[in-house]
């Protein structure tokens, strides 16, 4: 059955990011901002339907604008956020070199961090801008991606946006459905490559996958720091009610 559902839905992934491409040369570059989003996120979830992964939300989002935090453990995280967010992402620069997958996301309007932290002033300033427009732009505070069953600290440079912007923090929790857990064929761990676990992904029957909205921080008269940790604790929050639901 695997081989199965490979041979179905490898083609339709083929053709549908041919045609992200067609549209990111023919179409994008005469969108206005707010467009772009619209159309990444009707992208993105005709995407998760060929791949058949089913998107619940629990919650709402109570900030119209702002940083957007989650914790992290697949490249799909990204689709399923963007399917139901109009948010611009903040990605690491190995991305930008992907085949296909970067020249998507430029498109898209990903900014990408690069390795250290000589640039966090200019990608800070660069996510304000962003936010002050009255978008979303979503990152990943863990650095990396884990299994997804427990939240890892997060880093506190990128928090600088929210401070210096004077918007809120949105924290939000994913949580990929299977027993047991960790899901055997989401995460994209270690040194395992895009291909081996879109691979898997594509052979594996439909995956579930649970959006758990947290509830805007203020970042005024808050540190980085403090700032990071708070959404920690919510996310680990959220994510340990997610998994107590579905036990």
């Amino acid at each position: 059955m695997g081989l199965i559902r490979f041979a179905i839905k490898s083609p339709l992934l083929v053709l549908w990011c041919l045609l992200g491409l067609l549209l990111s040369i023919t179409t994008v570059p005469w969108l206005a901002e707010a467009s772009i989003l619209k159309l990444a996120g009707w992208w993105h979830r005709n995407l998760l339907r060929i791949l058949r992964v089913r998107v619940h939300v629990t919650g709402t989002a109570d900030a119209a604008s702002g940083l957007m935090v989650s914790n992290h453990i697949s490249w799909l995280d990204i689709i399923v956020l963007g399917s139901r967010f109009h948010t611009y992402f903040v990605s690491k620069a190995e991305v930008a070199k992907w085949p296909v997958v970067g020249t998507l996301a430029r498109s898209a309007g990903t900014l990408f961090l690069p390795r250290g932290g000589n640039q966090s002033a200019e990608i800070s300033r660069a996510m304000s801008d962003r936010v002050a427009k009255g978008s979303y732009v979503l990152f990943f505070p863990e650095g990396t991606t884990y299994a997804g069953t427990e939240v890892h600290r997060f880093h506190p440079r990128l928090f600088a946006a929210a401070i210096e912007s004077g918007v809120p923090v949105l924290p939000v929790a994913l949580f990929y459905q299977h027993k047991p857990q960790p899901h055997p064929t989401v995460p994209y761990l270690g040194d395992q490559s895009l291909a081996a676990n879109l691979w898997g992904l594509l052979r594996t029957p439909a995956i579930d996958v649970v959006i758990q909205v947290g509830h805007a921080i203020p970042a005024a008269e808050k540190q980085r720091k403090e700032l990071a940790l708070e959404a920690q604790q919510q996310v680990t929050n959220l994510l340990q009610t997610t998994i107590d639901d579905h036990s």
